[in-house]
């Protein structure tokens, strides 16, 4: 009965305390990542810059911007694994 009631558009409270989890184990990791892989993820994705404007703004090369880019969802990868487990 209650899924016949329920507001399809309302998140369920499974989804919503899974969401919770999420953000703060992202949070949480992210915040283990080092300044220069931080920076970056905050330029490329909070700012929208590309890989050369964040390389012209952090001072290094496109190619090192990838790098560093790579490593960073690498750790961020490994300190999530476990959430894709449950």
């Amino acid at each position: 009965l209650h899924e016949r009631l329920a507001d399809s558009r309302q998140i369920s409270p499974d989804h919503a305390s899974l969401d919770t989890e999420i953000r703060d184990r992202l949070q949480k990791a992210i915040a283990r990542l080092g300044q220069q892989e931080r920076s970056l993820l905050a330029l490329l994705l909070s700012e929208e810059l590309g890989h050369k404007e964040a390389a012209a703004v952090m001072g290094v090369t496109p190619g090192r911007v990838s790098q560093i880019y790579a490593k960073a969802i690498l750790h961020l990868q490994a300190d999530l694994a476990e959430l894709w487990k449950l």
